[in-house]
């Protein structure tokens, strides 16, 4: 599996509030050779320390528990990652109670790819995009202000990226007992890229994506080039990703190129 990762603090932002993390395991049926992988990016919120901590702590709990996610039946990695989730979101709410720091929280996009498939839980506005041949897929649905007024018919997308208050975030792990991530479930065919993103990546170059992807070049050269270009269009943010291709015995079905709706549960 081709890998690529990258967390820059971006030109304005004294340090990097975004963590990020992946696992590769490898099993053996019969002739063939099984991949599969759990990966998570968080965009810390709250300033330095504090969005920096909650960040770190929200991957460092899907971290401890990459092996039993990446385990088990299909529906047992998904139960898991969903209840990691929901840990890292206990975790970030005792230290901040700990320590004062009323406005520490985080994004998190975590998912696992197993079977052909991927399993995402996503909380906040950093997104997981499935990639074709240049073409892209949101495959998450942001907790924003301006994503609320997209579904509402209200702005545009095109509108939504630069309205005053895109950066507000509706739900993020920090500030609810009781949340729920959003879980996703997607099925992927040969030569499909994931991307995991934060906002600062995003934002600015969202239109060069799927461009960038279906250049030549590994992963890594290839989140680099999207890291440096956010940089130079904006660099206002954190600007962090994760990017890697998938190689499936799925005959090239394609996708519906919209964001899609959390799975019911």
């Amino acid at each position: 599996m081709d890998i690529g990762s990258v967390s820059i603090k971006g030109r304005v932002r004294e340090k990097d509030e975004d963590s990020t993390f992946y696992k590769v395991s490898s099993t053996t049926n019969g002739s063939t050779n099984e991949e599969s992988g759990m990966f998570v990016l968080a965009d810390g919120m709250g300033g330095g320390e504090e969005g920096e901590m909650a960040s770190r702590i929200a991957v460092d709990v899907l971290k401890n528990n990459a092996d039993l996610i990446l385990s088990g039946t299909l529906e047992e990695s998904r139960d898991r990652l969903i209840n990691a989730v929901k840990e890292a979101n206990l975790s970030v709410i005792s230290y901040k109670h700990q320590h004062g720091f009323m406005e520490m929280g985080t994004t998190i996009t975590a998912c696992v790819y197993r079977d052909n498939l991927l399993i995402v839980a996503n909380v906040g506005d950093s997104r997981t995009y499935v990639i074709h041949d240049g073409s892209i897929a949101q495959r998450t649905v942001d907790h924003s202000f301006v994503q609320e007024l997209v579904m509402g018919g209200m702005i545009t997308e095109d509108q939504a990226r630069v309205h005053p208050r895109r950066n507000e975030i509706s739900v993020a792990l920090g500030f609810n007992e009781n949340l729920v991530p959003d879980l996703y479930v997607w099925k992927l065919f040969n030569e499909d890229f994931v991307l995991l993103c934060c906002d600062g990546m995003w934002e600015p170059i969202h239109h060069l994506l799927g461009q960038i992807t279906a250049m030549n070049g590994s992963c890594m050269e290839k989140v680099k080039m999207m890291s440096q270009l956010a940089n130079e269009m904006d660099g206002s943010d954190n600007i962090s990703a994760i990017l890697f291709s998938v190689t499936s015995k799925n005959d090239l079905e394609r996708y519906v190129r919209r964001p899609t709706l959390p799975v019911p549960r």
